[in-house]
């Protein structure tokens, strides 16, 4: 991997990101009737609301420890 790549991948980051919270404002926004047929039909234990929140969760950590995260990644000297 080079230090292109490595920028690119913190940008992909960057936009999970941002689309997880517009999913998240998406589904915030839909009416609780709506979000009550959605949870009696798919009732498991890992809800959309309970992964987008805990998607957002790990991203937000990523974001805030990127420079740890890219520590591990082997990066071609050029």
């Amino acid at each position: 991997m080079n230090k292109n790549d490595l920028l690119n991948a913190k940008k992909q980051v960057d936009t999970i990101d941002d689309l997880l919270s517009q999913a998240q404002n998406i589904l915030n926004s839909m009416p609780d009737e709506v979000k009550c047929a959605m949870l009696k039909y798919h009732n498991d234990d890992a809800t959309l609301t309970h992964c987008l929140r805990w998607g957002l969760q790990a991203i937000k950590e990523i974001r805030e420890d990127w420079h740890t995260v890219a520590s591990e990644i082997v990066c071609e000297h050029s």
